[in-house]
C-alpha cells in the first residue's frame, strides 16, 4: 500500500492557475463525517439568503458560483448571512442590491458596503452631460 497510487485526477486550468478537484468517493472517512456533521451544503445557504430577499439570494448563487469546488465558498456564504445579523437584513438586501446593478459581488464588497454605509446613501444620478462651465469649450471652437 505504501506508495500505490489510490487515484488519479484531470488537472484543471483555469485563469492561468490549475485547481483541484475532489470526488467525494476518494475522500478519506474523516472527511466524510465531517461534512456530514457541517449539516449545510448549498442548498441550505440559498434557502437562507432568499428569506432575506431575493438580491441578497443572487449574491449568494454568484458566490458559490465563484470556485470550482463549491466548499471553497462555504465561509464566504456563512460570512454574508452573519453580515445581515450584524448591520440588519435590509442594509444587506440594499448592500446586495447596489452588487447586483455592476453584475459583480464577494463577501468583501459587501462587508466593505456595509462598513462604510454605502447602502445608505444615495446613488449619483447619471451625468448625461457636461456641466456648464466657462473652461469647457463648445463646438464652435473646433471649426
Amino acid at each position: 500500500i505504501k506508495d500505490q497510487r489510490v487515484a488519479i485526477h484531470k488537472r484543471l486550468f483555469n485563469r492561468g492557475n490549475y485547481h483541484y478537484q475532489t470526488n467525494e468517493k476518494h475522500m478519506p472517512e474523516r472527511h466524510r463525517k465531517w461534512k456530514e456533521i457541517k449539516g449545510y451544503d448549498a442548498q441550505y445557504l440559498l434557502n437562507e439568503a432568499q428569506k432575506i430577499g431575493s438580491a441578497t439570494h443572487w449574491a449568494m448563487q454568484h458566490v458559490l458560483l465563484s470556485k470550482i469546488h463549491e466548499a471553497q465558498t462555504y465561509n464566504s456564504c456563512k460570512g454574508i448571512l452573519h453580515l445581515a445579523k450584524k448591520y440588519t437584513a435590509d442594509r444587506l438586501e440594499k448592500a446586495a442590491g447596489r452588487c447586483q446593478k455592476l453584475d459583480k459581488v464577494s463577501y468583501g464588497m459587501l462587508k466593505r458596503i456595509l462598513k462604510l454605509k454605502l447602502d445608505q446613501a444615495e446613488e449619483a444620478p447619471e451625468q448625461l452631460s457636461l456641466p456648464f462651465h466657462d473652461n469647457i469649450r463648445g463646438p464652435e471652437n473646433y471649426r
